[in-house]
């Protein structure tokens, strides 16, 4: 027979499959929009999120490590390009470039320095002070 903690266990696990499954699953974009739909996470978010897992900030005692800082807790950042395609432009985030089409990052907020380049074209140079309630977006012509 099952206890009462395995049944709760189990509802858990099951709940979690559901949520991160339900993530998991990005939006088709907009025709006008780029093609891909995923949201990057950007260097200094990663870097915030491995040092807030080695500190013990997140220990309580007795009751062992509470949930740390995740990918969902820092705010998307999105750069309209137009025209979308061809995919073939480069988004440089705080002197980092990331893969050719992506358009949707996570962020730290605060002051944020944002290169478009493409082939050919003049590069599109803008900053941006990231909130956390947002809208955060640009948009460059090219």
């Amino acid at each position: 027979m099952n206890t009462t903690a395995e049944r709760i266990g189990a509802c858990g696990l099951a709940a979690s499959l559901l949520i991160c499954s339900a993530t998991s699953q990005a939006a088709r974009p907009a025709k006008h929009q780029q093609t891909t739909g995923s949201v990057v996470p950007t260097v200094e978010v990663l870097q915030e999120i491995r040092a807030a897992r080695r500190s013990k900030k997140g220990y309580h005692p007795g009751y062992g490590y509470s949930p740390l800082e995740s990918l969902a807790d820092y705010p998307v950042m999105t750069v309209n390009i137009v025209p979308a395609q061809p995919a073939d432009f480069v988004v440089t985030i705080n002197k980092t470039r990331y893969q050719a089409g992506e358009w949707k990052f996570r962020v730290v907020p605060g002051a944020t320095s944002i290169i478009v380049t493409r082939l050919g074209r003049e590069p599109c140079e803008r900053s941006l002070e990231v909130t956390r309630s947002g809208p955060n977006a640009i948009g460059c012509q090219m």
